[in-house]
Protein backbone atom coordinates (compact mmCIF):
# COMPACT_ATOMS: atom_id res chain seq x y z
CA UNK A 1 0.00 0.00 0.00
CA UNK A 2 1.11 3.41 -0.82
CA UNK A 3 -0.10 6.46 0.97
CA UNK A 4 -0.40 9.60 -0.48
CA UNK A 5 -1.18 12.57 2.09
CA UNK A 6 -2.23 15.28 0.15
CA UNK A 7 -4.85 17.78 -0.81
CA UNK A 8 -6.52 16.00 -4.37
CA UNK A 9 -7.47 19.26 -6.01
CA UNK A 10 -3.60 20.25 -6.08
CA UNK A 11 -2.05 17.31 -6.01
CA UNK A 12 -0.13 16.80 -9.92
CA UNK A 13 -2.34 13.97 -11.59
CA UNK A 14 1.18 12.78 -12.64
CA UNK A 15 2.28 12.17 -9.33
CA UNK A 16 -1.24 9.88 -8.57
CA UNK A 17 -0.17 7.97 -12.13
CA UNK A 18 3.30 7.10 -11.07
CA UNK A 19 1.42 5.16 -8.32
CA UNK A 20 -0.33 3.38 -10.41
CA UNK A 21 0.63 0.20 -11.89
CA UNK A 22 -2.23 -0.57 -14.04
CA UNK A 23 -4.09 0.79 -17.18
CA UNK A 24 -7.57 1.04 -15.80
CA UNK A 25 -8.14 1.78 -12.22
CA UNK A 26 -11.82 2.22 -10.36
CA UNK A 27 -12.17 4.80 -7.41
CA UNK A 28 -14.40 3.92 -4.59
CA UNK A 29 -14.80 7.39 -2.21
CA UNK A 30 -16.76 9.27 0.08
CA UNK A 31 -16.42 12.66 -1.46
CA UNK A 32 -16.73 15.70 0.66
CA UNK A 33 -19.90 17.17 -0.42
CA UNK A 34 -18.89 20.88 -0.52
CA UNK A 35 -16.33 19.55 -3.51
CA UNK A 36 -17.93 16.65 -4.95
CA UNK A 37 -17.98 18.69 -8.60
CA UNK A 38 -14.33 19.98 -8.94
CA UNK A 39 -13.27 16.23 -8.01
CA UNK A 40 -15.18 14.60 -10.73
CA UNK A 41 -14.22 17.22 -13.21
CA UNK A 42 -10.54 16.94 -12.57
CA UNK A 43 -11.22 13.02 -12.53
CA UNK A 44 -12.56 13.34 -15.84
CA UNK A 45 -11.06 15.49 -17.37
CA UNK A 46 -7.11 14.95 -16.03
CA UNK A 47 -7.09 11.45 -15.22
CA UNK A 48 -7.98 8.98 -18.13
CA UNK A 49 -6.56 6.42 -16.32
CA UNK A 50 -9.08 6.28 -14.06
CA UNK A 51 -11.97 4.07 -15.79
CA UNK A 52 -14.71 4.09 -12.73
CA UNK A 53 -15.58 5.90 -9.66
CA UNK A 54 -18.53 4.68 -7.31
CA UNK A 55 -18.89 7.50 -5.06
CA UNK A 56 -21.32 8.57 -2.26
CA UNK A 57 -22.31 12.63 -2.23
CA UNK A 58 -24.94 14.55 -1.42
CA UNK A 59 -28.50 13.10 -2.34
CA UNK A 60 -28.95 16.47 -4.33
CA UNK A 61 -25.85 16.28 -6.50
CA UNK A 62 -26.48 12.74 -6.77
CA UNK A 63 -30.21 13.78 -8.53
CA UNK A 64 -28.61 16.56 -10.23
CA UNK A 65 -25.60 14.42 -12.17
CA UNK A 66 -28.34 11.96 -13.00
CA UNK A 67 -30.95 14.21 -14.10
CA UNK A 68 -32.85 13.73 -17.52
CA UNK A 69 -33.63 16.71 -19.99
CA UNK A 70 -36.56 18.78 -19.25
CA UNK A 71 -36.50 18.49 -15.27
CA UNK A 72 -35.77 21.04 -12.71
CA UNK A 73 -32.66 19.19 -11.93
CA UNK A 74 -30.93 18.72 -15.07
CA UNK A 75 -28.18 21.57 -15.23
CA UNK A 76 -24.09 21.34 -16.60
CA UNK A 77 -23.35 19.12 -14.32
CA UNK A 78 -25.79 16.58 -15.55
CA UNK A 79 -24.88 17.08 -19.28
CA UNK A 80 -21.17 17.35 -18.92
CA UNK A 81 -21.33 13.63 -16.47
CA UNK A 82 -23.62 11.99 -18.76
CA UNK A 83 -21.01 13.06 -22.25
CA UNK A 84 -17.93 11.72 -20.59
CA UNK A 85 -19.47 8.88 -18.69
CA UNK A 86 -22.43 6.42 -18.19
CA UNK A 87 -23.99 7.43 -14.87
CA UNK A 88 -26.07 5.41 -12.66
CA UNK A 89 -27.73 6.47 -9.45
CA UNK A 90 -26.91 2.87 -7.48
CA UNK A 91 -29.08 3.60 -4.07
CA UNK A 92 -30.12 6.33 -1.29
CA UNK A 93 -28.03 5.99 1.86
CA UNK A 94 -30.50 7.77 4.65
CA UNK A 95 -29.35 10.47 7.02
CA UNK A 96 -30.30 8.00 10.09
CA UNK A 97 -27.24 5.69 9.09
CA UNK A 98 -24.53 8.22 10.40
CA UNK A 99 -23.13 9.33 13.69
CA UNK A 100 -23.74 12.44 14.33
CA UNK A 101 -27.20 12.77 12.28
CA UNK A 102 -26.23 15.31 9.08
CA UNK A 103 -29.20 17.29 7.84
CA UNK A 104 -29.39 15.70 4.27
CA UNK A 105 -29.26 12.29 2.61
CA UNK A 106 -26.96 11.11 0.42
CA UNK A 107 -26.75 8.34 -2.42
CA UNK A 108 -24.25 6.56 -4.24
CA UNK A 109 -23.40 6.78 -7.41
CA UNK A 110 -21.49 5.47 -10.42
CA UNK A 111 -19.95 6.95 -13.41
CA UNK A 112 -18.29 4.97 -16.21
CA UNK A 113 -15.65 6.27 -18.22
CA UNK A 114 -16.70 6.32 -22.08
CA UNK A 115 -14.75 7.55 -25.04
CA UNK A 116 -15.56 10.80 -26.43
CA UNK A 117 -14.67 12.50 -29.57
CA UNK A 118 -14.75 16.15 -28.48
CA UNK A 119 -11.94 17.97 -25.99
CA UNK A 120 -13.86 17.83 -23.05
CA UNK A 121 -12.30 20.62 -21.43
CA UNK A 122 -13.58 22.89 -24.19
CA UNK A 123 -16.79 20.85 -24.18
CA UNK A 124 -17.18 21.53 -20.14
CA UNK A 125 -16.78 25.45 -20.35
CA UNK A 126 -18.92 25.47 -23.63
CA UNK A 127 -21.97 23.64 -21.64
CA UNK A 128 -21.18 25.77 -18.14
CA UNK A 129 -21.61 28.92 -20.51
CA UNK A 130 -25.13 27.70 -22.23
CA UNK A 131 -26.43 27.23 -18.42
CA UNK A 132 -24.63 30.04 -16.99
CA UNK A 133 -27.91 31.73 -16.02
CA UNK A 134 -30.50 29.14 -15.94
CA UNK A 135 -34.16 31.44 -16.06
CA UNK A 136 -32.50 32.80 -19.37
CA UNK A 137 -32.60 31.11 -22.83
CA UNK A 138 -29.96 29.70 -24.60
CA UNK A 139 -29.65 32.68 -27.04
CA UNK A 140 -28.86 35.03 -24.28
CA UNK A 141 -26.95 33.06 -22.93
CA UNK A 142 -24.55 32.38 -25.77
CA UNK A 143 -24.73 36.21 -26.50
CA UNK A 144 -23.81 37.49 -23.16
CA UNK A 145 -21.08 34.33 -23.38
CA UNK A 146 -19.22 34.66 -26.70
CA UNK A 147 -20.28 38.47 -27.23
CA UNK A 148 -21.39 37.58 -30.55
CA UNK A 149 -24.26 39.77 -32.40
CA UNK A 150 -28.24 38.39 -31.79
CA UNK A 151 -28.99 37.93 -35.25
CA UNK A 152 -25.93 35.88 -35.36
CA UNK A 153 -27.15 33.39 -32.27
CA UNK A 154 -30.44 33.04 -33.80
CA UNK A 155 -28.80 32.07 -37.19
CA UNK A 156 -26.65 29.28 -35.18
CA UNK A 157 -29.59 28.42 -32.87
CA UNK A 158 -31.87 28.36 -36.60
CA UNK A 159 -29.40 26.10 -38.31
CA UNK A 160 -29.04 23.73 -35.75
CA UNK A 161 -33.20 23.09 -35.36
CA UNK A 162 -33.37 25.28 -32.21
CA UNK A 163 -35.31 28.39 -31.63
CA UNK A 164 -34.59 31.87 -29.83
CA UNK A 165 -37.01 30.18 -26.92
CA UNK A 166 -35.16 27.09 -26.54
CA UNK A 167 -33.69 26.87 -22.81
CA UNK A 168 -30.22 24.55 -22.20
CA UNK A 169 -32.51 22.32 -19.78
CA UNK A 170 -34.24 20.92 -23.08
CA UNK A 171 -31.18 19.59 -24.50
CA UNK A 172 -30.20 16.05 -23.92
CA UNK A 173 -26.23 15.88 -23.88
CA UNK A 174 -25.47 14.06 -26.65
CA UNK A 175 -27.69 16.91 -29.12
CA UNK A 176 -25.16 19.39 -26.50
CA UNK A 177 -22.16 17.10 -28.15
CA UNK A 178 -23.50 17.70 -31.70
CA UNK A 179 -24.45 21.58 -30.80
CA UNK A 180 -20.63 21.75 -29.60
CA UNK A 181 -19.24 20.61 -32.28
CA UNK A 182 -21.55 22.50 -34.76
CA UNK A 183 -20.62 25.60 -32.81
CA UNK A 184 -17.14 25.30 -33.28
CA UNK A 185 -17.26 24.88 -36.89
CA UNK A 186 -19.54 28.34 -36.68
CA UNK A 187 -16.89 30.15 -35.18
CA UNK A 188 -14.35 29.74 -37.71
Amino acid sequence: ITLLNDDFLKVESEKIKKLIKKDKVKVIANLPYYITTPIINKIMMEMPYIDEIIIMVQKEVAERICANPKTKKYNSLSVFCQTVSDVNYEFTVDKKYFNPIPKVDSAIISLKRREVDVDIHEFELFVQNCFKQKRKTLLNNLNSAYGWEKIEVENFLTMNNLTNKTRSEEISNVEFKDLFNKFKEYQK
